[in-house]
């Protein structure tokens, strides 16, 4: 578990892993994890915002690593909440035995 942000304005809720982004302006979104899916056909997962999916990817292994960058605006009247969401139908494991399970950075860009 990391959680670490030097942003007032960037929180991350502990229980939820929700992350809640309350100043408007422009974020780039970097992320990766590590999965381990004992079930067959492909991993769907998406990073979406206040419940609307802004971002979706696609990986067709079973194990590795997915990752993605996007560059999304944040209204400056509504708080924004974040989360990333499995949308593969299935259960997908994180994998164990290494030394990161997966990583999150986000940035303002002024």
């Amino acid at each position: 578990n990391l959680l670490y942000s030097n942003n007032p304005n960037i929180t991350i809720n502990d229980a939820t892993g929700e992350i809640t982004i309350t100043k408007g302006g422009n974020y780039l979104l970097m992320f990766e994890l590590n999965i381990d899916r004992t079930v067959a056909g492909a991993t769907k997962m998406a990073v979406n915002i206040n419940e609307t999916d802004i971002y979706a990817f696609l990986y067709g292994a079973q194990k590795g690593q997915m990752t993605g960058t996007l560059f999304t605006p944040i209204s400056a009247t509504t708080p924004a909440v974040m989360k990333i969401v499995n949308q593969s139908g299935a259960a997908v494991e994180l994998q164990s035995g290494i030394s990161s399970i997966g990583s999150l950075v986000i940035l303002e860009v002024v």
